[in-house]
């Protein structure tokens, strides 16, 4: 089980935001289980690790195009 503060902060991480600005649930100290399960958060890294790779690859592949393309102009 993860704790709240972590959850908090992995929140904080996913909206772009200041973890401050991710409130804490009410009553619940940040080393309180949050209910979330460690597999859940391996889960999200995983899917995440998945679709950076397939955007890096997208970016590369428009970043050789163009670059292609820059070098066929005359």
């Amino acid at each position: 089980m993860l704790p709240v503060g972590l959850v908090r902060l992995f929140n904080a991480a996913a909206l772009g935001v200041d973890p401050s600005a991710v409130p804490a649930p009410a009553g619940l100290a940040d080393d309180a289980p949050s209910g979330v399960e460690c597999s859940a958060l391996a889960s999200v890294f995983i899917d995440n690790f998945g679709k950076y790779h397939a955007v890096a690859s997208q970016l590369n592949a428009h970043i050789d195009w163009d670059e292609e393309q820059e070098a066929a102009a005359p």
